[in-house]
């Protein structure tokens, strides 16, 4: 799965971005990787990216790619037609200034991110927040978040590894915010984490005064 094309898809933004991936992105992947010698599909969205007016999806294909596009390219020019995107091209092999060690975990790891994502627009009409979709009485925030925790939970991960997952994230993300946003954005984010990070130690010395609580009871309860 090292190597591949990417497609691009111009569109209008983050709305057109959304219409283009529910309509047409997320039926196609199975039939695209279905195609003989396709060996994996997987898509990306720009709309989110404030310094543009206008977007793009881009579509990774993994494989047999040029067999791919010659049974795809008239559904492509037809959503150009059509006003899902404004125009579509060929942008050549994806992640090609890294290693090919890189290269195919990326294609994997994309790929398999693409699928969940994939699972997601089938189960979710609207959107729901990432952070607090739902409070319980407690006053604890449910959002998006939690699917990330069963994903790396079922998959086998120990709960020290997900938090090292997300520090690695956090960082990625807070250094793409320079780009996106600015260096005074970041820094105010980063003295948010602060104060969250000092939140947290409190609830932590307070779980300790009081003896814990109940996490797991192990798989002998009564």
């Amino acid at each position: 799965m090292a190597f591949g094309e990417r497609i691009s898809f111009v569109t209008t933004g983050d709305d057109a971005d959304e219409r283009l991936i529910r309509e047409y992105v997320v039926p196609a992947v199975d039939r695209l990787e279905a195609i003989d010698d396709c060996t994996g599909v997987r898509f990306s969205r720009f709309g989110m990216d404030p310094r543009y007016d206008r977007s793009e999806v881009m579509l990774g294909i993994y494989g047999d790619f040029e067999t791919v596009i010659r049974s795809e390219r008239d559904r492509w020019d037809a959503l150009v037609e059509d006003g899902y995107a404004e125009s579509w091209s060929r942008e050549g092999p994806p992640f090609a200034d890294k290693s090919e060690p890189v290269q195919r975990f990326l294609g994997r790891a994309y790929v398999l991110g693409s699928g969940m994502a994939c699972e997601y627009f089938d189960r979710f009409e609207d959107r729901p927040e990432l952070v607090e979709e739902v409070a319980d009485d407690d006053g604890r925030r449910y959002g998006l978040w939690c699917a990330f925790h069963v994903l790396a939970n079922n998959m086998g991960y120990r709960a020290e590894e997900e938090v090292d997952a997300y520090e690695r994230l956090l960082r990625d993300r807070l250094v793409s915010l320079t780009e996106l946003r600015d260096y005074d954005f970041v820094r105010d984010r980063i003295e948010d984490v602060r104060t969250e990070l000092d939140e947290l130690e409190c609830t932590v010395d307070e779980l300790e005064e009081r003896g814990g609580f109940d996490y797991y009871s192990g798989p002998n309860r009564r």
